[in-house]
């Protein structure tokens, strides 16, 4: 079907009498003229690569000075020599300057000449930033651009104009509507093309209202929208909408009450649903779905002429879901009690808004944009939505799911081969609400295998039963303050991740991450004799609260675990558990890591020398000034100095005048990583390592032996002379 057929078939299905009396192709027209309508001005005809014949009528105006792809048009032509000679549009072509027809603030002559410039665009087949700079350019003009002097409408702003424009077109009998699909290419099952169509009759909601669009903008505005990257596919639905049908010829639904011939299209009527969710249970049980159906009936029957049975719908919903009206008079037509009525209401009341509407980002262009439409347009504003929070789709060891691949994962499959728990933890986990998720089973795998390690933990936990001392934590072993610190930590920050709706966030804090920190925990004070009943008081602190941060992951292992542990009430009801800023201490984190470079460091060492010593010395802590420096350093360097300055900065100091070549070595080991940016104090550098000998001495396997850098009792090798804070050195 070439563009002719393609326009001539579209138009014949939207309210047009078409009939093709022959056709042209659209080379012959090249280098003719036309004559444009309303200010009689002779037009070249001329050719460009980005035009798609199957959009529109397949022929397009061209106003090179505001629309990008047609400046590009313009300057790829005038380059191609072939295409001007074979036409022998060349003279025409040189002659053209774009001609500027609206005054943008902020922009030159050309507006589409500025941005394609800006975006780098190199020809038309740099589609992705041709349409970014289409509509950065349109956007602009819409709000900010104002008719110029040569125009049939100066000093008007673009939208004043268009519609003015229209207006004279249409007095002339030279304009019409043609309606497109968006996206453009869309298909039946059976794969032929669909179109859109104009019914004779049709009803529409017209989401062009400007006084409708506000307030929804309004409302989309005080919304969250999760991930926030999504905003922006709201806003441009939201400009877009305009006349869109409500109503059908065929298939299921409510009858239109005023025109019963009509069906209610379910994306009309569907997108409030959830008000009456909030009240179907007791509507349904007091029978009152019935007495309204009854109504309903006769409001169809009549064709919308029983005003009485349509007063009394309008009386009943009004009431409920707006608290306007007299809820006796709404009850006495229904036959029910007062009370009833009042019930309903309150029940609205009490659900309502709606906080939030979970979904998917391909409905952004149709129900989720609707539903805010139809709050807003329905609901007085404390009852406008909250929130919408989308997720992207699940495909399946790296395949889209099918049915004819075989690989469909049905919802109800999961839970009998996974378990629901264990679903939900991978779901959680896998990916976040802006990735797609790829299900693997080897994944799954990995997960249910720590889920079976978290499961035996919390068991062995319970079964040495809840300690009857109570410790104080900051007297307690370093490990143990530490173990305490990761848990009020992970409350602190998965919080703000369920708060966010950081579901991927909130699960590696408090699933993976504190199940490899209480097996550590447990893997050093396995070693290092520590208090038993300190490891009881501990492990017991973590899983009270470990619990109930899990519940909502995997609510019925943590109900199960919390009645294990004692508890008769439901933990799912329990209070959020609180954290206590006071017993957070990052620098304990920082010197557990420095233990586990440092053991793996002596391990490459002996790996690589292939060296079996009969004792191994760490010397730590080094003088006060080198943190000092490391400190200052770091400073600078997060500032944006460069090496080169930050030394300078260090060394003009007086008490570090003498120790130039040690600051220029702390501060490249600085830049380079070699020592990170947080280091911890000198105390508890020596304090760590001389607390948790005993763990390093069984990781590395031999005797260990923790040296004071500034007073060491053993350096046969002189290694002080180039120790650096948080670089033990290993003798």
């Amino acid at each position: 079907m070439d563009n002719i057929e393609a326009a001539a078939w579209k138009l014949s299905y939207q309210g047009y009498d078409v009939k093709v009396v022959g056709s042209v192709r659209g080379e012959e027209l090249i280098g003719k003229y036309v004559i444009t309508p309303l200010i009689n001005r002779r037009v070249p005809v001329l050719p460009a690569g980005f035009v798609d014949e199957n959009t529109g009528t397949g022929i397009v105006y061209s106003v090179p000075a505001h629309a990008p792809y047609d400046y590009v048009a313009l300057i790829d032509l005038k380059k191609d020599e072939e295409a001007l000679s074979r036409y022998g549009i060349k003279e025409i072509v040189e002659s053209i300057e774009p001609i500027s027809i609206i005054k943008l603030p902020n922009y030159g002559r050309y507006p589409a000449k500025d941005v394609v410039e800006k975006l780098g665009v190199k020809d038309q087949g740099d589609k992705e930033k041709l349409d970014e700079a289409t509509r950065i350019v349109y956007r602009e003009e819409f709000y900010n651009g104002v008719m110029k002097e040569n125009t049939l409408f100066p000093g008007l702003s673009v939208n004043e104009a268009r519609e003015r424009t229209i207006k004279a077109l249409s007095e002339q009998g030279a304009w019409g509507r043609m309606y497109e699909l968006e996206p453009r290419k869309v298909y039946t099952r059976s794969g032929n093309p669909v179109i859109a169509a104009v019914i004779k009759d049709q009803w529409f909601l017209n989401y062009g209202n400007p006084e409708w669009k506000a307030k929804a903008f309004k409302c989309l505005n005080s919304m969250r929208i999760i991930p926030e990257k999504y905003r922006k596919n709201f806003e441009d639905v939201f400009n877009w909408l305009s006349m869109r049908p409500c109503a059908r010829k065929r298939g299921l639904g409510t009858r239109l009450p005023w025109d019963p011939d009509w069906i209610i299209e379910s994306l009309s009527d569907s997108t409030i649903y959830m008000a009456y969710y909030t009240i179907a249970h007791k509507v349904r049980s007091s029978g009152l779905d019935k007495k309204l159906g009854d109504f309903a009936k006769r409001v169809i029957n009549s064709r919308g002429n029983d005003k009485d049975a349509l007063n009394a719908i309008m009386a009943f919903f009004n009431y409920v879901f707006l608290g306007e009206g007299d809820p006796s008079r709404v009850a006495e037509v229904f036959g029910v009690s007062k009370e009833l009525i009042e019930d309903l209401r309150n029940e609205f009341d009490y659900w309502y808004p709606v906080d939030e509407r979970h979904s998917g980002p391909d409905l952004i262009s149709s129900h989720l944009s609707f539903f805010v439409f139809h709050h807003v347009a329905i609901f007085p504003e404390k009852y406008w939505p909250r929130s919408i929070t989308l997720n992207e789709y699940v495909i399946r060891e790296g395949m889209k799911m099918s049915r004819s691949l075989g690989n469909v994962l049905p919802l109800p499959y999961i839970p009998r081969k996974y378990s629901a728990d264990l679903a939900r933890l991978y779901l959680a986990s896998a990916t976040d609400l802006d990735s797609t998720l790829d299900w693997r089973e080897d994944d799954v795998a990995s997960v249910a295998g720590r889920l079976v390690r978290f499961w035996n933990l919390a068991n062995e936990i319970i079964k040495e039963g809840k300690p009857t001392v109570n410790i104080d934590v900051r007297s307690s072993s370093l490990i143990t303050q530490w173990l305490v610190s990761k848990v009020n930590k992970a409350i602190r920050d998965s919080t703000v991740d369920m708060d966010n709706e950081n579901i991927r966030g909130y699960t590696l804090k408090t699933f993976f991450d504190l199940l490899s920190s209480v097996e550590k925990y447990l893997e050093i004070t396995g070693v290092i004799n520590a208090s038993r009943d300190e490891v009881r008081w501990a492990l017991w602190y973590v899983l009270e609260r470990w619990v109930k941060l899990l519940q909502p992951v995997m609510p019925h292992i943590a109900e199960e675990l919390w009645h294990r542990m004692g508890n008769e009430t439901f933990v799912s009801l329990e209070p959020w558990p609180e954290y206590s800023e006071e017993l957070i201490n990052d620098e304990l984190d920082i010197a557990l890591d420095l233990i586990e470079r440092a053991v793996e460091d002596v391990q490459e060492i002996l790996r690589v020398t292939k060296i079996t010593p009969k004792s191994v010395y760490l010397y730590v802590g080094p003088p006060n000034e080198y943190y000092q420096i490391v400190n200052e350093a770091t400073r600078l360097i997060n500032e944006g100095k460069t090496m080169g300055e930050a030394i300078r900065a260090i060394v003009g100091k007086p008490e570090y005048r003498r120790m130039a070549d040690r600051v220029a070595n702390l501060v490249s080991k600085v830049v380079d990583g070699t020592i990170p940016r947080k280091i911890v104090s000198r105390e508890m550098e020596i304090r760590v390592f001389k607390e948790l000998s005993s763990y390093i001495r069984s990781r590395i396997g031999t005797e260990v032996f923790i040296q004071d850098a500034t007073n060491p009792a053993y350096d046969p090798s002189n290694r002080l002379g180039i120790h650096c804070p948080e670089d033990p050195q290993y003798t």
